[in-house]
């Protein structure tokens, strides 16, 4: 079956919608991943058209909605993050096939699952990009107890506010697209989400060590989303000899629908490129 935009549909586990764009003349293979509340498909039309972009310069592109988003089936919201990164690293197997460098792109909650897979999951990856992603750190214990038995006891309990879309970007256009997006949900971050994302990042911190991928990771000065020093404590932390933390100034939550962002989809497609030539797989 194929969407509009040149959109096909690709078996992901657990019956989520999953999606693959081909390039005319693939070199590689990318698995993005969206942030929360959003889906796959803003990345066609929005965020400065990441995959048409990717796809120009010869990556095909797959990705999933994650449960409770987008196409994906259940209640609006619904996310173990534990369960999606194992999804995460089954997408991974499943592209592998083509025999092509593979690169793995996370934005937000997003990044929290692509990084924690990655670093679960070392082997294979020829490169990681992550945007504005979301990775708590030093919880305090006090907190962290209070989301958890929230999270066991109603897990679609909202534990943070939600944004009104202008955390996002300073392009007024961009806000009113986001806050326009019938697949879009604006409620507060569920308990079970918070809950199973800081346990996940957890498990990663302590597994940065062995990753060496090839890694740049893009965050905004000025995001109130996802917290910058998540972005410079990863970075500092992993083992690649090739890594590379861009920060924006002034940038908000949505770096490629902000207003730098065609200098920020520049710098990513050109990292890309200049590591598809011959990529070393991790």
């Amino acid at each position: 079956m194929t969407r509009p935009g040149g959109t096909e549909a690709f078996d992901a586990p657990d019956g989520l919608a999953g999606y693959r764009w081909r390039a005319t003349r693939p070199r590689a293979s990318l698995l993005l991943q969206h942030g929360y509340a959003e889906h796959a498909g803003r990345y066609v039309d929005h965020a400065n058209g990441l995959i048409p972009n990717l796809t120009s310069l010869g990556i095909e592109v797959f990705a999933f909605d994650l449960a409770g988003h987008g196409r994906s089936p259940g209640r609006r919201g619904d996310t173990n993050v534990f369960r999606m990164i194992q999804v995460h690293m089954s997408m991974r197997h499943a592209i592998a096939s083509a025999a092509r460098p593979i690169f793995l792109l996370g934005h937000s909650l997003g990044g929290l699952v692509t990084a924690a897979s990655a670093a679960a999951a070392p082997g294979g990856i020829a490169g990681v990009l992550l945007s504005a992603p979301a990775l708590p750190f030093d919880v305090p214990t006090r907190q962290r107890l209070l989301v958890r038995t929230i999270a066991a006891i109603l897990p679609m309990a909202g534990v943070t506010p939600p944004g009104d879309g202008g955390e996002l970007s300073r392009i007024e256009a961009e806000v009113r697209a986001y806050q326009a997006d019938p697949l879009i949900f604006r409620r507060k971050l569920p308990a079970r989400i918070a809950d199973s994302a800081v346990r996940a990042a957890d498990r990663m911190w302590r597994a940065l060590p062995d990753w060496r991928a090839p890694t740049l990771v893009v965050h905004g000065t000025a995001d109130c989303a996802t917290d910058p020093d998540g972005s410079r404590r990863l970075t500092n932390m992993i083992s690649s000899s090739d890594k590379e933390l861009l920060m924006v100034a002034d940038g908000r939550h949505e770096l490629l629908n902000d207003v730098a962002r065609d200098a920020t989809l520049a710098h990513m497609l050109d990292w890309l490129d200049r590591r598809i030539g011959g990529a070393m797989v991790a």
